[in-house]
């Protein structure tokens, strides 16, 4: 049976996921989401994730900050922050 690839989006596979994960086993999100205050009502991303972020970038493809969000156009954002999270490019 053929597959439909309209719907489809493909990444190319490359260090992100393999950063984001040490970033989870060292749990910087969870660190510095328990020391800053934030209000989860006017910011979608935590500021923990927004650091995991800059990381991935950083050590990725180190994007001025005003082309981050073209960063993660073109990555897995479920791979590198999960599912649960929903996190779009322009978080």
């Amino acid at each position: 049976m053929p597959v439909a690839m309209d719907n489809m989006r493909f990444f190319r596979a490359g260090p992100a996921a393999l950063i984001a994960r040490l970033c989870d086993v060292l749990k910087i999100a969870e660190i510095i989401d328990a020391v800053v205050e934030w209000d989860p009502v006017q910011c979608h991303l935590s500021p923990g994730n927004r650091v995991k972020a800059l990381i991935i970038n950083l050590l990725v493809d180190r994007e001025a900050l005003y082309h981050v969000e073209r960063f993660y156009e073109n990555q897995d954002l479920e791979v590198l922050f999960g599912a649960e999270q929903q996190v779009r490019p322009e978080d």
